[in-house]
């Protein structure tokens, strides 16, 4: 711990924090997260298995939803601090959100599936998401709706 004063102490972890961010930035194609393997759409692209389908909890319109997408990127940001041993680091994940407003992509849910249409994307300039908050989910063909319309 830091001292201040003979009396008060800092918190290694908010003065890593005040010293800001490495410039280095560390990108993976895959990480495992809260027990599930995340892996990038490129790094799935010619795999039998699928780990690049998320979903995330958020706020659209004052109303709470689900936003589903697929994982581009996954990112570590390292922060700068004294030479304690002690790595401290926040995972982000880039991802390409499907659009899931409007009359031709809207969440379509029979109460037993959910079907979102992936032919159209949303939140481009707002694409992180702290790996926490990632829930790992898997597509599948949806043959009822058609081509760009996938099972959830």
């Amino acid at each position: 711990m830091w001292k201040l004063n003979n009396s008060d102490t800092l918190d290694d972890d908010l003065f890593a924090l005040a010293c800001g961010l490495d410039l280095r930035v560390r990108c993976y194609s895959s990480c495992v997260v809260n027990g599930a393997r995340f892996c990038t759409a490129e790094r799935d692209k010619n795999k039998k298995t699928q780990n690049s389908g998320v979903a995330c909890a958020g706020v659209h319109n004052d109303r709470l939803i689900d936003y589903f997408g697929k994982l581009t990127q996954i990112i570590e940001l390292q922060y700068n601090s004294k030479n304690d041993g002690n790595t401290r680091a926040v995972v982000l994940f880039r991802c390409e959100w499907y659009k899931l407003d409007g009359k031709k992509t809207a969440l379509k849910d029979d109460g037993f599936f959910r079907s979102i249409n992936t032919g159209s994307l949303w939140y481009k300039k707002d694409s992180f998401i702290l790996a926490t908050q990632a829930k790992q989910i898997v597509y599948l063909p949806d043959n009822k709706h058609g081509e760009n319309w996938q099972l959830v």
